[in-house]
């Protein structure tokens, strides 16, 4: 391990070069993120990420640029709903697939409603 706080590397693709350099990275002591395109449907495990907004046309363009980098979109909701994945919270800072992520912000909503 390089030292007490693994550094992390992101990769965009998992294909043979991306995967190949994440075996070498991990062998080195860094953590790997990779981001896939495969679509949900081939990829059981493909990583979440949460989506707050008020405007629905905005949340549709974010939502299909998430999905073009790898991720699954979680529609959280309003932009209200967007406190329960503020920095610091188990949502920011973990790495969930969206039935994980549904059922954490489904546990955050009061706190995010009563803020």
């Amino acid at each position: 391990m390089r030292s007490q706080h693994a550094i992390t590397i992101g990769i965009l693709g998992a294909g043979r070069v991306g995967t190949a350099l994440a075996r070498q990275a991990v062998k080195a002591g860094y953590r790997v993120r990779i981001a896939t395109s495969q679509p949900a449907a081939e990829n059981a495990t493909r990583r979440a990420l949460a989506l707050a907004g008020d405007d629905a046309e905005a949340k549709s363009f974010v939502a299909n640029f998430i999905d073009r980098l790898g991720y699954d979109v979680v529609d959280a909701g309003s932009l209200a709903a967007g406190r329960s994945f503020q920095p610091a919270t188990e949502i920011f800072t973990g790495s969930h697939t969206a039935n994980q992520l549904v059922s954490l912000i489904q546990k955050a909503s009061p706190l995010a409603d009563a803020a």
